[in-house]
Order: structure tokens, then sequence, then C-alpha cells
């Protein structure tokens, strides 16, 4: 099983890949991207067979995340899907990308799976923020 944590915190607490990771014999590849050099710190202790990378993740310099994964989930050319066109495509290399940005979340997951697609996203949502906050949704 192969797993991209964008936004991972400790790896433990709230995160919902915690579970799929924990057990090193059974993860073929992970990375987890934090932010916060604390938060990154406690996830390489918590989880050591993850590949972390210490660096906010922002949609326009995702290549620094994505140049660090293997080539073999690397897609140069992934197709548009519409529900009316019958294609067929390879099926994804990577099992599982999860998204938790608390910001740019759809920003950074569109320009993440243009280079790198997924069987399964896991993204953050929230949709109770009271006026006069706003968000964007895509």
């Amino acid at each position: 099983r192969s797993f991209v944590n964008l936004g991972a915190g400790d790896g433990i607490l709230d995160d919902p890949l915690y579970q799929l990771l924990k057990n090193a014999s059974a993860v073929s590849f992970a990375l987890a991207a934090e932010g916060t050099q604390r938060e990154c710190l406690k996830h390489s202790a918590n989880l050591p067979h993850v590949h972390a990378v210490c660096a906010k993740v922002k949609a326009a310099e995702i290549t620094e995340i994505t140049d660090k994964i293997p080539q073999q989930f690397i897609s140069t050319q992934w197709p548009e899907i519409s529900l009316h066109a019958k294609r067929t495509f390879d099926e994804p290399a990577l099992d599982v990308l999860k998204v938790d940005l608390d910001s740019i979340d759809c920003d950074v997951m569109q320009a993440f799976l243009a280079r790198v697609p997924a069987k399964f996203v896991v993204a953050e949502v929230n949709d109770g923020f009271p006026p006069p906050l706003q968000m964007s949704m895509h």
C-alpha cells in the first residue's frame, strides 16, 4: 500500500491514515509533509518508516513534494474524466492521498493530482463557516 499525507501533523492525533500507516510491513511507500517543524519531528519519531518532508505545502511549489515520490507513482498524462466519455487508462499506482492543510486544500489537491493520480483522496471538509467568513469550493 502507498500513501501521501499532506498536512500530516504528528502522524497520530486526528490523522485518518494512522491505522493504515502504523504497521510498517504493510506499507510499500509513504510520504508525509508537515509545515510545522515540531509536528514534523514528532511524525518522524512516531512513524519512522514514513518519509517526512518538513515544509509548507503550496500548490505553486507542489513539485517540491512530488519530486520526492518514486517515479512509478508519477503520471505524465492523466486523462480528464467525464461521466459520458468511455476511456481506458491505467489505474493509479498511488493508493491514498490525504490533504488537510486548513486553507488551500483544493488548490494543492488539484496541483498534486495533475502530477500524481491516486485511487482514493481523503480531504477535510468544513461547510459550517458562520458569516462573515467565506470559503472557496472547487
